[in-house]
């Protein structure tokens, strides 16, 4: 989550001021910051105890959280959940104090696929390796509402490197492509502090925006395809490399993207999400449009240089399956979209239908 994070309540947010070296609870020694975000820090530790490597989320609240508290209670009610597989989920090891400030101890492991996808000469990924990181988002996407590249990582991230044919039909000269392969697919979810565990309509703006669907604007409250519509997202990210939507903090700027993407909204959408935010919709028109006339020409024009490359993109994807998949995924009306459960008997997943899971 990133930009509205009314799901944190009136938590206080101080630094947490862990340096290198620093001894986390008398136990873990800080060796490196891999990563800081809105709500904390996390540290590479080595435990000086039982002599393994960690991740730690150093929280910026000091005393209770109500993030570092949901983080553990829903990391122990998928474990014993038989509606998601725990296999593909990054639980909790343990809850410990640094400071006052609350600590999230996990299982280290690699790269995320944010990194994955930047990472030079992986991309494209071999189609089955896509199939294989998205089967496995979805059988463990349960209630987490924030699912973006960067909350999905590698078990393990070893790339070997190997030799493509060359622009003139040769191998091995000058000429010669070399390619990073992922060695392992096996991935696993992190970040389970804004999960939520209950289908009910909520009514807090979840998940990061390029990621988010368009219903968590309105007023009416969401629910759980809101995951499946960040599984298209993500999709579509991993087969070309760019994000489906423009990083814009102004929802305007997302919804006029996503109306040129993915199409009109309904007139019931619209005014449910006008309500909720008055300046987006032309509602007294036959079909409701975004006001994109309210948008500075310079963004304009950048938004849709964004539009024309996703499009290009999408072209790009040479299958079929994966086009049908992706657009299904983030149908705007929630009614239409794909369930998670529909999502893995579609004709994407088709190499897996014979796999049970525990």
């Amino acid at each position: 989550m990133d930009d509205n994070q009314s799901s944190s309540g009136s938590e206080n947010f101080v630094s947490s001021n862990v340096q290198k070296n620093d001894v986390i609870a008398d136990d873990y020694l800080a060796v490196e910051l891999i990563n800081s975000g809105y709500s904390g820090e996390v540290w590479r530790c080595e435990s000086k105890s039982c002599a393994r490597v960690v991740a730690i989320k150093v929280m910026y609240t000091v005393g209770e959280s109500v993030r570092a508290t949901r983080a553990a209670h829903v990391s122990a009610l998928l474990k014993n959940s038989s509606s998601v597989d725990a296999s593909f989920i990054c639980g909790l090891a343990e809850t410990v104090f640094h400071l006052r400030h609350p600590c999230l101890v996990f299982e280290l492991y690699g790269m995320n696929l944010k990194e994955m996808i930047t990472k030079e000469n992986v991309l494209p990924l071999p189609l089955f390796q896509i199939k294989a990181i998205m089967w496995q988002v979805c059988n463990g996407v349960a209630s987490h509402t924030d699912i973006k590249p960067e909350n999905v990582v590698l078990v393990d991230d070893q790339t070997t490197t190997v030799s493509d044919i060359s622009p003139d039909g040769a191998f091995y000269n000058k000429n010669t492509c070399l390619k990073n392969v992922v060695s392992n697919v096996q991935i696993k979810i992190i970040d389970l502090e804004d999960s939520v565990t209950s289908p009910r309509n909520l009514h807090f703006v979840p998940g990061t925006m390029g990621y988010r669907a368009p219903e968590v604007y309105g007023g009416v409250g969401w629910g759980f395809p809101v995951n499946v519509f960040a599984v298209g997202c993500l999709t579509f990210e991993i087969f070309t490399g760019l994000s489906l939507f423009p990083k814009t903090d102004d929802v305007r700027e997302y919804f006029f993207c996503m109306e040129r993407l993915l199409g009109h909204f309904a007139p019931g959408q619209a005014q449910d999400i006008s309500e909720m935010h008055p300046a987006i919709f032309r509602t007294k028109t036959r079909v409701p449009k975004v006001r994109g006339a309210a948008i500075n020409a310079k963004v304009c024009n950048k938004l849709l240089r964004h539009v024309a490359d996703v499009k290009w993109f999408k072209k790009s994807i040479n299958q079929s399956d994966a086009v049908e998949f992706i657009s299904m995924c983030t149908a705007v009306d929630p009614h239409r979209r794909l369930t998670i459960e529909s999502a893995l008997r579609h004709r994407f997943f088709t190499k897996f239908s014979r796999v049970k899971l525990n």
